[in-house]
């Protein structure tokens, strides 16, 4: 593929662009086309005052490694900012998830991350992050009878959720 020409993905890329195109996932599986614009815009930005500056070159490859990550940080982000504004009454409540331990969670786990402590208001919210793509059910049940829930890694990124590598 003509992207892995391109960009030095690094070592936390080792699959190229599949590796990112499975990072843009939302918990419904959907990939939107304007986070991979906002990614290759923010790129490019980044490695020309890299370039600018005669630090971080691209090993070979026109966009560096430093500037893939910068990139990716900037269209988490992004990707963050859309959400809450498209879907402010959720905005304090998925902010509560910021620089939890774990991308992983239990119903209960999330609950208490998400500050419900009403099972029916927990259901609720849980659903309709999930509805709409903010959290991802692991394993394969119906939202109301999943107990694994994990947060998509742009979402992950953007709120410091877990370890960098998750």
């Amino acid at each position: 593929m003509w992207l892995n020409q391109v960009f030095d993905w690094g070592e936390q890329y080792q699959q190229g662009f599949e590796s990112l195109y499975e990072m843009f996932r939302d918990g419904n599986g959907d990939v939107l086309p304007r986070d991979f614009v906002n990614f290759c815009i923010e790129a490019q930005k980044l490695q020309q005052t890299f370039s600018k500056q005669g630090i971080n070159d691209g090993a070979g490859k026109l966009v560096s490694a430093a500037a893939v990550d910068g990139a990716l940080q900037q269209t988490a982000a992004s990707k963050l900012s859309d959400f809450l504004q498209v879907f402010e009454n959720f905005g304090e409540t998925f902010k509560q998830l910021k620089g939890h331990k774990s991308h992983m969670f239990t119903r209960k786990q999330l609950s208490e991350a998400l500050g419900k402590k009403d099972p029916l208001d927990a259901q609720l919210v849980i659903s309709e992050l999930v509805r709409i793509g903010a959290i991802t059910v692991k394993d394969n049940l119906a939202v109301n009878r999943s107990d694994s829930f994990e947060i998509p890694s742009l979402y992950r990124i953007a709120l410091n959720i877990g370890e960098k590598n998750d």
